[in-house]
């Protein structure tokens, strides 16, 4: 036996059946973009060291400029 459905009951359906579709290449979609910013953080990491690094580089160096001018008086 073959049952019929309404053409609304089938429009409807065919709805549902597109948005869950629309829902999943969104889901996707959100997926690639948080892989994106996943990567952009990793790259703000490792700038953030790097920055460290060179902040603490020109530390030292004026460090040792003080030091040099201090001995530079005092053989003067």
């Amino acid at each position: 036996m073959k049952v019929e459905y309404s053409s609304d009951l089938k429009k409807e359906y065919e709805g549902y059946m597109k948005v869950k579709q629309n829902i999943a290449e969104m889901k996707g979609e959100f997926g690639a973009i948080k892989g994106h910013f996943n990567k952009i953080r990793e790259n703000l990491d490792h700038m953030d060291e790097k920055l460290n690094h060179i902040y603490s580089l020109a530390e030292k160096c004026l460090e040792q400029e003080m030091e040099a001018d201090k001995k530079n008086k005092q053989v003067s």
